[in-house]
Order: C-alpha cells, then structure tokens, then sequence
C-alpha cells in the first residue's frame, strides 16, 4: 500500500496542512524499480 512505501522510505511526501502528497520524484524511481525488477 501507499502507506507501506511512506514508511519503508520508498516514497516521499509533503505534508501541507492536513494533506499529504507524494513527490513527482519519488513515484518516478518507483516507477523505474518496480520496471528494473
């Protein structure tokens, strides 16, 4: 889960007020290790 990636350090986030968001740059190398493997 989303949740999960957040905690392992997979993704990173911006907290902005209540709202969380998840960097561009980080969904991108996700992206290209989840391609990789």
């Amino acid at each position: 889960s989303v949740y999960a990636l957040l905690k392992s350090g997979k993704l990173d986030a911006i907290k902005i007020g209540r709202r969380t968001l998840l960097t561009t740059e980080s969904i991108k190398r996700l992206a290209q290790s989840r391609d990789m493997a």
